[in-house]
């Protein structure tokens, strides 16, 4: 498997804000085949590996400068998103906080309702604390009962059929991100226990 198939299969354990449902079936008719499903604001986020290429360097050598880029870009971001809400891009959409296992090929969610094995969902991503905007059409792969709760909860895993090349590199640098930060997290809590059990 190549560096690149390695990167779309790459998986992680995350927290981000996810919108879903079932296309109904006049949906699916209208669904031409290979089209893809288009993000008007994925454009507005090409530039951003770069951008965290940058600030990632001047942080070795000005962290103040660094810091401050970072906010400015953060503060960019959260203006293009309240822009898209107002003019209607993002609209009647209930985004929700759900601990997803995630890659740039699928998902995997906890969901109230069962849904069938061949089902065809549109998936909406809002990344934390970026707030990118991540859209995609999947098939459902496999929809299981959660035997360790009350409620009616499925564990649904989705394949992604059809997302765009821009969505998927933005998945894909989060989930690189993603991946350093839990790391830095699990050294760093090792390093702790150790302390403490030294005391």
């Amino acid at each position: 498997m190549g560096t690149q198939e390695r990167r779309r299969f790459f998986r992680i354990n995350d927290s981000l804000k996810l919108s879903y449902r079932e296309l109904s079936d006049e949906e699916l008719e209208q669904q031409v085949e290979g089209d893809t499903p288009q993000n008007p604001l994925a454009s507005l986020y090409t530039c951003d590996p770069r951008i965290a290429e940058i600030i990632e360097h001047i942080n070795n050598t000005a962290p103040e400068l660094s810091e401050l880029a970072g906010l400015l870009n953060k503060k960019i971001d959260s203006v293009i998103n309240l822009l898209a809400v107002e003019s209607g891009i993002i609209h009647d959409v209930a985004y929700h906080m759900h601990e997803v296992n995630v890659s740039a090929c699928g998902i995997g969610f906890q969901s109230d309702e069962p849904f069938a094995v061949g089902a065809v969902m549109s998936i909406d991503m809002i990344l934390t604390p970026t707030d990118q905007h991540i859209v995609a059409v999947g098939k459902v792969v496999s929809c299981e009962a959660e035997s360790n709760t009350e409620s009616n909860a499925h564990y649904v895993r989705v394949d992604f059929e059809n997302i765009s090349s821009v969505d998927q590199e933005m998945l894909i640098q989060h989930l690189v991100k993603r991946q350093l930060v839990l790391h830095r997290e699990q050294k760093a809590n090792a390093q702790q226990g150790e302390a403490d059990a030294e005391k």
